[in-house]
């Protein structure tokens, strides 16, 4: 079995937008920053004639009741089947394929020392364990997962780089993000198995053409934020 996952420019985005709202800004609460943060994606996919299954992520929900932590995020079962309830009116040729979640360090060493950017025992475990998701998938779901650290120096950068067919990396002023792909199947016993932490048989397209400068920042990461916004609608 052979894989390729691709991304539409507004799938990419959302992600890493997400990442880092939840990385820098945490949750809106004093002193609640670097939290992980997950969603749920849409999208299609077709197998070609040659054996290889092609999936493509068009949208990606970001599910604002999920529990997140600095070490994990744990869903809100209820999110994924609303959200599917409103996509099967709304967007009935997109499928539920997969899940996203984030992964955060304080800096690069960290992620390099313990490979952040890999999927953990937990993250297979929870993704193997996901009924509703399996059954919407048609049993071959995909898990994304981005991790995020804070560069000590900015280098300039011209595009994605790649660390195996299914991971990639990518800076953006002062941070780094990686992203991981993995598919799950049915082996020859009808047992869910999930392609994980290997060199793999999946092929991530990320196509990004991000250029990085170098000394660059994001400003508001940057610097302590000095006033809580107003609550909106106040």
């Amino acid at each position: 079995m052979k894989f390729t996952i691709s991304l539409s420019d507004a799938a990419r985005h959302t992600i890493t937008l997400a990442t880092l709202e939840a990385y820098v800004l945490g949750d809106g609460r004093p002193r609640r920053t670097k939290l992980e943060t997950l969603g749920y994606l849409w999208g299609f996919s077709r197998e070609d004639s040659k054996g290889t299954t092609h999936f493509h992520v068009d949208l990606m929900s970001l599910s604002i009741s999920a529990k997140r932590s600095r070490n994990s995020v744990k869903p809100n079962d209820q999110a994924v089947r609303l959200k599917s309830e409103l996509m099967d009116r709304w967007a009935p040729h997109l499928t539920l394929i997969g899940d996203f979640h984030s992964h955060t360090y304080e800096n690069l060493a960290e992620v390099r020392d313990i490979r952040g950017f890999e999927f953990s025992d937990a993250d297979e475990a929870s993704f193997l364990d996901d009924d509703f998701l399996w059954e919407r998938a048609n049993d071959q779901p995909i898990m994304l997962a981005m991790t995020i650290c804070k560069l000590a120096r900015v280098h300039e950068k011209h595009a994605a780089e790649t660390i195996r067919s299914n991971i990639a990396h990518f800076d953006v002023g002062e941070f780094r993000f990686w992203l991981n792909a993995a598919v799950g199947f049915l082996d020859a016993s009808g047992s869910r198995r999930c392609t994980g932490n290997r060199p793999s048989n999946v092929k991530l397209r990320i196509d990004s053409r991000f250029y990085n400068y170098s000394r660059d920042r994001l400003v508001v990461a940057t610097r302590a934020l000095i006033s809580s916004p107003s609550p909106m609608g106040a």
